[in-house]
């Protein structure tokens, strides 16, 4: 993914599961020498195992964050507030996202902006990795008023 990238970016941002798509994606940002800071938003509760996972598949070691407060409740696990957002963003958008997966790491990092986390004019990639049939096991939750 990394080689594929045409601009620079401050932070990058993807949603973790088993963490090799992170570990890949830090490994391209190791090589290419960018100082590009990475971002895993892991979808699991006690989700800060996920660093040794990560760490397992690094060609090199490196500096990274991981938000573990995202994961609403475990994987598959979704709250109102979650669903909230994710109908707010794909109405403002037009982009899908989906509870499991990429609505986490979406809402993270929206949650991360609104607290001031970044400076202001930094330029954030989130990698929105698919996953996007997760939605049809929840369908019920955005039928709901």
């Amino acid at each position: 993914m990394v080689n594929e990238l045409t601009e620079s970016y401050d932070y990058i941002f993807c949603a973790c599961g088993t963490g090799t798509t992170a570990a890949g994606v830090i490994n391209g940002l190791n090589g290419h020498q960018l100082k590009t800071k990475f971002n895993a938003v892991p979808v699991f509760k006690n989700g800060g195992f996920i660093k040794e996972e990560v760490d397992r598949f690094l060609t090199a070691r490196a500096d990274y964050n991981i938000h573990t407060d995202y994961h609403f409740g475990g994987y598959g696990k979704a709250n109102d507030e979650l669903i909230s957002f994710i109908k707010q963003f794909v109405a403002t958008t037009g982009i899908l996202i989906e509870p499991v997966y990429t609505g986490k790491m979406m809402y993270a990092l929206y949650d991360l902006i609104s607290k001031g986390h970044f400076k202001p004019g930094s330029k954030i990639l989130a990698i929105h990795s698919g996953g996007i049939w997760g939605l049809l096991g929840m369908k019920e939750k955005f039928n709901q008023h």
